[in-house]
């Protein structure tokens, strides 16, 4: 008995083995089988070795059950397993607590993982390809996170409305829009290359079917895959009949993409808040290429929709202009109000043409041809005199006509390809596109970063990559 009343370390043990010599029929108990595993063990041991007890002698290293697994020195803690099982030892603990005197676990990590783009784009690719189990059903309203359903997709025209027929002012109306008069514009004559002289327009190609004005967080493109584009006109048998590389398609879709943020001079980003100005078009019921007065225009419409090329090498597509006027000039001088410089800006360039290339990207379907028009790379001069007219354009009455320029003789007279009238729109006040969120979302779960010359990630680069439809 040790001083403070305890049973001393020996005693115990002396107790354990007398307790499991005492048992009847367990292997290993008796004094005989005892002395004949220790002869065994010490046959079997090479001299000078420990045996598998450690310090112990031979005889204690299979007592029973309760196998001694660790047992240095006299001061040394024992360990025991809580099974039979002889193949695998406790897990040995590693801290010692000072206030229960015993040895502790070390603490589990609580830092969170680091985050492997490469991990979780598999693992968002294993659950869009994932087949669903018995029983399961996904919902109607819910759509592939690679593609927008067809549920979030708005009707065309659906966030503006048409101008009244009873409103009959030149230039009344309010937030509401219209098909422009296309004999009103001036464009190259059939003698232009002699004189240099405009005249009017005979006519356009498309006709005006809606316009949308939404607001986004980060210019989209390809809106045409967003939204349910008009129904396609049944066009004539003469169009029908046209080789491939000649075809007109029905419907054309002009995004205009509007930066509202405040450019900078150096630096300065070409993404971010914005509303797109969307025009949708269509050709006339029954529309044949025959009945075209100006086959000069329509060769050079064919060439600019399947993106061919001049005798000089440049696309045609880098030939599309805007021409942009405000058509109630005088009214907006005194009611937004403009600076006497600001008012000589607009005469200067009111109803001049304007080249869209470089700033342009064209995108094909089935049925449409869409072009989009990116104001947010434009030069820092003109973002910045947009700029300063967004807070005042709530009453301009705005019109913008499309054409594919004419160089050649062969090639004019130039005619319009489309047109249409704003009446004022408050840029302040447009509404979101219902199904940008979801879009986005799915756009930026499935980016996946490309790896540079020196191994490093690009995530540039993958925002820059459209999502597929």
């Amino acid at each position: 008995m040790g001083c403070c009343g305890t049973t001393s370390r020996k005693t115990r043990r002396r107790r354990r083995r007398a307790s499991a010599a005492a048992r009847p029929g367990e292997a290993g108990s008796s004094p005989a089988d005892l002395a004949a595993t220790s002869e065994q063990a010490e046959a079997s041991s090479p001299e000078g070795a420990p045996n598998k007890a450690g310090a112990l002698s031979p005889s204690m290293s299979v007592m029973s059950s309760r196998t001694v697994y660790y047992d240095a020195e006299e001061g040394d803690e024992e360990y025991y397993s809580d099974n039979d099982s002889h193949n695998s030892e406790p897990e040995k603990p590693s801290l010692w607590d000072v206030l229960t005197g015993t040895f502790m676990p070390k603490p589990k990590s609580t830092q969170a993982p680091k985050f492997n783009p490469q991990q979780a784009y598999r693992e968002k690719q294993e659950q869009n390809t994932a087949v669903p189990g018995p029983g399961f059903a996904e919902p109607a309203d819910t759509p592939s996170p690679s593609s927008p359903s067809p549920s979030f997709k708005p009707d065309f025209g659906a966030s503006s409305r048409r101008r009244p027929p009873t409103d009959t002012g030149s230039t009344s109306g309010i937030e509401c829009w219209e098909e422009a008069d296309a004999a009103s514009f001036m464009i190259r004559g059939q003698d232009y290359a002699r004189t240099k002289k405009k005249e009017l327009c005979a006519g356009s190609f498309y006709s005006l079917a809606g316009v949308d004005i939404y607001s986004f967080e980060q210019k989209i493109n390809h809106i045409a895959r967003h939204v349910r584009l008009p129904e396609a006109p049944q066009l004539g048998r003469g169009a029908t009949e046209l080789p491939e590389n000649e075809r007109i398609p029905p419907i054309l879709v002009i995004n205009v993409q509007l930066p509202i943020y405040s450019p900078a001079i150096f630096g300065g980003r070409t993404d971010g808040k914005g509303q797109s100005l969307v025009y949708y078009f269509t050709l006339p019921i029954g529309w044949q290429p025959e009945q075209v007065a100006n086959q000069a225009a329509l060769k050079l419409l064919q060439r600019f929709v399947h993106d061919g090329t001049e005798a000089g090498g440049e696309p045609t597509r880098d030939r599309l202009k805007l021409i942009a006027r405000v058509a109630n000039k005088e009214e907006w001088y005194k009611a937004a109000p403009l600076s006497s410089a600001e008012y000589r800006l607009l005469c200067n360039y009111n109803d001049k043409p304007l080249l869209t290339r470089p700033q342009q990207k064209f995108f094909k379907g089935s049925n449409y041809l869409e072009i989009d028009i990116d104001v947010h790379s434009y030069a820092y001069i003109a973002r910045k005199a947009f700029s300063g007219f967004i807070p005042r354009l709530s009453t301009v009455v705005f019109e913008n006509a499309f054409v594919v320029q004419g160089n050649q003789p062969d090639e004019l007279p130039e005619m319009v390809l489309a047109c249409a009238r704003v009446s004022r729109v408050d840029f302040h006040k447009v509404r979101p596109f219902p199904g940008q969120m979801r879009r986005t979302i799915s756009h930026r779960m499935t980016m996946v970063p490309q790896r540079t010359a020196s191994g490093e990630l690009d995530f540039e680069a993958a925002r820059n990559v459209e999502p597929d439809s």
